[in-house]
């Protein structure tokens, strides 16, 4: 038998009334102009500028496989420099109400809250707490009636990786490569309209580059894995799901150290509708009456399923928990007879192995 395993991934009238009407408009006038007075103004601020603070992520990030949307994938949290209770961070002038903000970028606010990064299914998010009596995420917008706007206690930002889809990308990772943020800067807290230069309290930045996001999953030491048995003649079977001729054969894999547990699904690649335990001959058999079995570690015959990830595909299996990042899956490979008569001749199969992770 000769099987190829291949991991798949992975929302009106006269002057009396004229002098009425003028009243009535006088009146309206009036309540507008009220109105008018009473709309709050928009604050200048003047802000006390601190450093930029740089976070990063570390070097390397392995993201597991088999993620929902929405999952946290890395988290930091970092101290902001010169920050501390009853500290000040801005003066303000103004009639009414006075603003701050974290954002992604002065003026613009970023869909969902979440910031877009140069690896595929992956985004950002981030928050400051110590500036507000709970922590702000950007983007957001925080109202005062305080003109000397001071800290309530140490600044820290958190930074969060996001998945936006299930599957997710690999490489170096850099934020806002596109979209409405600023490259390399994960979000601005500034006093204001935001629009002067002095408004600005500090950023947070990024540095390109510098952490590397690999995949979480195992590698086939052999992507292709070959199985011969040895010829049988007929006499070697008794009746129909009789078996002979076993061969052992392993699948070796490399795994991440966070990988806990791998599960697998074998799917018939010349029926893929396949769920029985019976592999099926390839156009290129010549025999007949017979099929090939494939034997889990127990020795039990393995049924076939499609080549999914989901979590309780059915006839999926649990291959082992890789060791020092090894994980070897002993196998074993044999005919089975499947018909009263069997006609000699070549017997081939081919079967793919699909591997989840739990």
């Amino acid at each position: 038998m000769k099987s190829v395993f291949k991991v798949f991934r992975q929302p009106i009238g006269g002057a009396g009334a004229a002098r009425r009407g003028k009243g009535l408009l006088a009146a309206v006038a009036g309540v507008l102009a009220t109105f008018f007075l009473a709309a709050p103004a928009l604050a200048d601020c003047t802000a006390v500028r601190l450093p930029d603070l740089n976070v990063n992520f570390p070097p390397t990030l392995v993201i597991p496989p088999n993620i929902a949307a929405n999952t946290e994938l890395a988290t930091i949290t970092v101290a902001v420099p010169g920050t501390a209770q009853g500290v000040q961070y801005a003066t303000c002038t103004g009639n009414t109400y006075y603003s701050y903000y974290w954002q992604i970028k002065s003026n613009s606010y970023v869909a969902n809250n979440v910031g877009s990064t140069s690896i595929d299914g992956v985004g950002y998010t981030a928050s400051l707490s110590g500036v507000s009596s709970s922590p702000i995420w950007m983007d957001k917008q925080i109202n005062t009636l305080d003109k000397e706007m001071k800290f309530l206690s140490q600044v820290y930002v958190t930074v969060k990786l996001i998945a936006t889809k299930s599957t997710i990308g690999t490489g170096k990772l850099t934020l806002n490569p596109r979209g409405t943020g600023v490259a390399n800067t994960v979000a601005t807290f500034f006093a204001g309209n935001g629009t002067a230069g002095n408004s600005v309290v500090f950023n947070v930045t990024m540095l390109p580059n510098v952490t590397t996001i690999s995949s979480g999953s195992c590698s086939v030491v052999n992507s292709a894995i070959p199985v011969t048995l040895d010829p049988v003649f007929t006499t070697a079977f008794s009746g129909v799901n009789s078996t002979a001729g076993e061969k052992p054969f392993s699948i070796n894999l490399t795994c991440p150290t966070s990988i806990s547990g791998v599960y697998m699904t074998l799917t018939d690649s010349a029926n893929r509708s396949n769920l029985t335990d019976k592999l099926t001959l390839t156009q290129a058999s010549t025999a007949s009456g017979v099929a090939l079995q494939i034997l889990d570690p127990s020795g039990s015959p393995i049924s076939y399923g499609a080549d999914s990830i989901s979590s309780g595909n059915p006839n999926q299996w649990y291959a082992g928990k890789p060791v020092s990042g090894k994980l070897n899956v002993p196998l074993k490979a044999r005919y089975i007879k499947t018909d009263t008569q069997i006609k000699g001749g070549t017997v081939n199969g081919l079967a793919t192995f699909t591997m989840s992770y739990q």
